[in-house]
């Protein structure tokens, strides 16, 4: 099969170009760069040309002129050669198939590789996948899939449908729909691999509303959010469906999705395996194993709608937390715990998805003593201490430390030097609330709390230290940081 480069963010190094952490071979010698220049169906210029006449290993940008946002396909654009489609960002620029169509089909034969695109309003009453049908290899990164559905009721895969290797990287698939045939978002019967990504608002009639895996499937999730999927009310896998295949899901979020049972996960006679991640609110339970294996690890499953957090049989492998008791973990789990979730669910705490922080009093905190099952970083991609905290969102241990100050005299000098730890130095200090004796100050670098206390100045006071660590930047995101707070007081007598 023909190498193909991955052409967003290239470093070239030795023969081989980067892009996302990952080492691809560069654009082969002989290899061509094609300009699509307009927003026309077919002829010269358009997508459709130079799809059909891109030869092995060649790669196919933008430059519209006039500008236009949308290129509505009047029938699928076959990918019969191994290409880069190189997009000008997924909000600039959709492929849409205008509710009639299905948008991309990419053979058996082929490599490719789509980035910074959205393909939307694909339909398709005939054959498997609305927005995207795959049975090469596909790469789809920094791209959108939305919109896009399956009309009858024997095909599978709303928004995608992959029986070959597909690996989907810092995108979003959301809005898709199936009906009977299963996988409102995506149908994987093949290899896929799933990474930064957000699975959003996808519907079936059947099983599977975000993913449905099948026959000998393998899927591979980590650092995504599964979230607001559903499957009907009498199915089961509002998230995530896996039929006798092989499923893994680490450091994610799986919330808020629905299905008559299993909101969250179903596995039924295959193997799935859930670590470092937090599913909650999920209508129909969080996870269901009616026959199977389902093995769950530092796991937070809370806050189920309609069903208990678990049904059918869960294998714990340690340090999981469920709020109700119904998960049958034991030994170093918590069960009948409460999660100390925040209240304000899935938000942008930092990294390409949405996640569900901790509380300080949270007891998935610290939790984790077993260094082999604490991942480097967490969901968001900020680091993790050990021990770790159960679920996809790790503090770091990041908190004030300092929980008394020394008393103090009217005109002498004071000093004391507040502490914190975890997250990401330096930390900024402030006073949130409440105040200082007078002649005292906190240096916000430091947080040395100095001076000389007035004469006049006797008696407790009483006040809110707040403390925030390192501004993180995540790429396409606003920058996130830490913040923790400590009620302290200082006696001057």
């Amino acid at each position: 099969m023909p190498t193909v480069r991955l052409a967003l963010g290239l470093t070239v190094l030795a023969g081989l170009a980067t892009t996302a952490g990952v080492l691809v071979p560069e654009q082969a010698a002989g290899a061509t760069t094609t300009a699509v220049t307009n927003c026309a169906d077919s002829g010269a210029g358009s997508l459709r040309q130079a799809v059909s006449s891109a030869s092995p290993d060649d790669t196919i940008t933008f430059a519209l002129s006039p500008p236009c946002s949308t290129i509505t396909v009047a029938s699928t654009i076959t990918i019969a050669s191994s290409v880069t489609i190189d997009g000008p960002g997924a909000a600039a620029l959709a492929v849409s198939g205008n509710n009639a169509v299905q948008v991309i089909d990419v053979p058996s034969s082929v490599t490719a590789t789509i980035s910074g695109l959205t393909i939307e309003k694909g339909s398709s009453s005939t054959s498997n996948g609305g927005g995207i049908s795959n049975s090469g290899t596909l790469h789809l990164i920094d791209s959108t899939v939305s919109d896009n559905g399956i009309t009858n009721t024997t095909s599978a895969g709303g928004g995608i449908f992959s029986d070959g290797t597909m690996t989907i990287n810092d995108s979003t698939v959301s809005g898709n729909s199936a009906l009977n045939g299963g996988a409102g978002g995506i149908r994987n019967d093949g290899m896929t691999t799933i990474t930064d990504s957000t699975l959003s608002g996808n519907t079936s009639l059947n099983n599977g509303g975000a993913i449905h895996n099948a026959g000998d499937g393998t899927l591979i999730i980590s650092d995504s959010t599964v979230t607001g999927n559903g499957a009907a009310s009498n199915q089961y896998g509002g998230g995530v469906s896996n039929d006798n295949g092989i499923v893994t899901i680490s450091n994610s979020t799986v919330s808020g999705n629905s299905a008559g049972a299993g909101g969250g996960v179903f596995n039924y006679l295959g193997t799935t395996s859930v670590s470092n991640s937090t599913l909650s609110s999920n209508t129909g339970g969080g996870l269901y194993n009616p026959q199977g294996t389902l093995n769950a690890t530092a796991t937070i499953v809370a806050s189920s709608i309609s069903e208990t957090d678990c049904l059918g049989s869960i294998t714990s492998l340690g340090y999981n937390l469920d709020d109700d008791g119904s998960c049958g973990f034991s030994g170093t789990s918590l069960s009948d715990t409460p999660a100390g979730l925040d209240p304000a669910g899935l938000q942008h705490n930092g990294g390409p998805a949405e996640t569900v922080s901790l509380l300080g009093t949270s007891a998935a905190i610290h939790h984790v003593k077993d260094a082999s099952l604490c991942p480097a970083t967490d969901q968001r991609g900020f680091a993790r201490t050990v021990p770790c905290d159960i679920g996809a969102y790790d503090t770091h241990g990041f908190g004030v430390v300092t929980s008394t100050l020394p008393a103090g005299a009217p005109r002498m000098r004071y000093s004391a030097t507040l502490m914190a730890i975890g997250g990401n130095p330096p930390y900024r200090w402030s006073v949130s609330s409440g105040r200082l004796p007078k002649g005292l100050h906190l240096k916000k670098s430091t947080g040395v709390i100095s001076g000389t206390p007035k004469k006049t100045d006797d008696g407790t006071y009483t006040f809110t230290v707040k403390v925030a660590d390192k501004k993180i930047k995540v790429k396409h995101h606003p920058a996130t940081q830490n913040i923790a707070t400590a009620v302290l007081s200082i006696t001057i007598s």
